[in-house]
């Protein structure tokens, strides 16, 4: 179990691989809103090395498995708070 912000995430083989991924991005996105409230430099380039990151490992678990209506519906969401 992996934890984000303090926040634990469901295991990979509990759902579907890109849930675990989607939520993370999720709340990355808020953090760095915080972050950018603040200008916080340092937060703000972790922020996006990591969202490099998890685009990355996205593309590998939606490659793996199709999503479904769920993690479709939470990667617009994600998509939406990016904007």
């Amino acid at each position: 179990m992996s934890t984000v912000s303090g926040k634990h995430q469901p295991a990979a083989s509990q759902g579907h691989p890109a849930l675990v991924v989607l939520s993370e991005l999720s709340d990355l996105l808020e953090a760095e809103r915080t972050a950018l409230v603040n200008l916080d430099r340092e937060a703000i380039e972790g922020f996006a090395t990591r969202k490099l990151e998890l685009d990355q490992a996205l593309a590998r678990a939606a490659s793996e498995v199709k999503l479904g209506p769920s993690e479709r519906a939470l990667l617009e969401r994600v998509r939406q708070s990016a904007l």
